[in-house]
């Protein structure tokens, strides 16, 4: 609700897997067990959560698109154990921006074409009234830029983001706004996307917990305009640009 400013009408689910594998499975398919693709973007490379952008629940009476987000926590792995909070946490964020946000042309032309049809991913991502950076950013935010309410006392509860900004800064620090803005994620380059989708939660951080008073009111502007049907394209925009006009105050915000 801090991040978007509008409830979707109905709870949305998301999708937790066990383990790499069963997520990867998830993801791609199987045509021996006639099980079609979840997603159609291919982006669950480069991240530990996706958009389930082709997933759809047949087991009813009539097909129903879920609108899912993905991930996996791999509880059994003590490696990949501890980033399982923050997987739920994306896979959770995504579904609640599909919920808000939909693409329901895309998926009624996917729906209608007939099972195993994956969905037509520029028409799904070009449906959507938030930018990609800002949507990938929202999620981010609420993987890696959250405060812990359950820190324990005397602890930093704004752990999360000391350790995702720490994150940024080694693999090269924040990355330019224009590759943000532009935000092309690149399967055959996950550390370079995984670092736009983290800079792109750096932004919302800075836009929903900083103190820069331009670029709180024109992230104010945008849930507006989402909550009330207004233009949220141009209200992205501007967004973008009280961003850039504030260079300094990001700096200060991030660290970086």
């Amino acid at each position: 609700m801090r991040a978007v400013g509008v409830e979707p009408a109905e709870k949305p689910v998301f999708v937790t897997l066990k383990s790499l594998e069963q997520y990867n499975a998830f993801a791609a398919g199987s045509a021996e067990q006639q099980r079609p693709a979840a997603e159609a973007a291919g982006w669950s490379s480069v991240h530990y959560a996706f958009q389930a952008d082709s997933f759809v629940d047949r087991t009813g009476t009539a097909p129903e698109y879920v609108g899912a987000g993905a991930c996996y926590w791999a509880v059994s792995d003590p490696a990949l154990k501890p980033f399982g909070q923050h997987a739920v946490r994306h896979a959770a964020a995504l579904s609640y921006l599909e919920a808000v946000d939909p693409s329901w042309n895309a998926v009624g032309n996917m729906l209608a074409t007939g099972p195993g049809v994956a969905v037509d991913t520029a028409a799904f991502w070009a449906e959507k009234k938030l930018p990609l950076w800002l949507r990938f950013g929202i999620a981010s935010w609420c993987e890696r830029y959250f405060e812990d309410a359950h820190a324990a006392e005397g602890s930093d509860p704004w752990w999360p983001r000391a350790w995702a900004l720490d994150n940024l800064r080694q693999q090269g620090g924040l990355p330019p706004l224009d590759e943000i803005f532009a935000f092309e994620l690149d399967t055959a380059d996950p550390a370079r996307s995984g670092r736009l989708i983290s800079g792109a939660g750096a932004l919302v951080s800075f836009a929903v917990d900083g103190s820069s008073k331009p670029v709180s009111e024109a992230y104010a502007g945008l849930k507006a305009a989402l909550a009330g049907g207004g233009d949220v394209r141009a209200a992205a925009r501007e967004l973008e640009q009280a961003i850039r006009g504030h260079e300094r105050d990001l700096k200060r915000h991030t660290g970086l």
